[in-house]
């Protein structure tokens, strides 16, 4: 990551911190995951970010308890969705939803992301987001059928990597919780 942070590509440095500081997130390195995000953080607001970017950024940080920094991210990611014309929304729904999850908002956050499908890059944290939401509803038949979709998908080396090796964590949880 250092050498594309010395060529400066902007976008695939930033894509680079992000999985960087997923993948200390991972292993438990909160301290430096948080350090790598607020680097992230000042690099999306000194060059431009692809809308995917922010949602990734901020996806992350609802998911460590950065709340205030994923609804920061948030508007700067409409902004951007706006600028760019872009015509899919996911990404910003999706990141609302994991804001509303971070907040324990099972509810929201399943209004935001409750839709058939989103788009295939997407997907796998639609069905993380659904799952985690739906987990919070009490919807555990609905919250295991989308983690076990999520699971039996294949998203090693890609941006979804973590939620889908997580995939199956989720699945025994939502079987303990459900009783079984």
């Amino acid at each position: 990551s250092r050498l594309l942070r010395l060529q400066g590509d902007a976008q695939a440095t930033f894509d680079i911190m992000v999985v960087e500081a997923t993948a200390y997130v991972a292993i438990g390195g909160r301290t430096r995951a948080s350090e790598i995000i607020d680097e992230g953080v000042w690099l999306a607001a000194a060059k431009p970010i692809s809308v995917d970017g922010y949602f990734q950024l901020g996806h992350l940080m609802a998911r460590i308890g950065r709340i205030n920094g994923a609804r920061e991210v948030l508007p700067q990611a409409s902004l951007r969705a706006t600028q760019n014309g872009a015509p899919n929304a996911w990404p910003i729904r999706l990141l609302t939803a994991s804001v509303f999850l971070a907040e324990r908002n099972g509810a929201d956050a399943l209004a935001a992301v409750n839709q058939s499908t989103a788009p295939a890059d997407l997907e796998p944290f639609r069905l993380a987001v659904a799952a985690d939401a739906q987990v919070m509803s009490g919807q555990y038949d609905k919250a295991l059928e989308a983690a076990k979709r999520l699971s039996e998908s294949w998203h090693f080396g890609d941006e979804a990597q973590d939620e889908w090796l997580r995939g199956m964590l989720r699945m025994a949880r939502i079987s303990e919780l459900a009783g079984d």
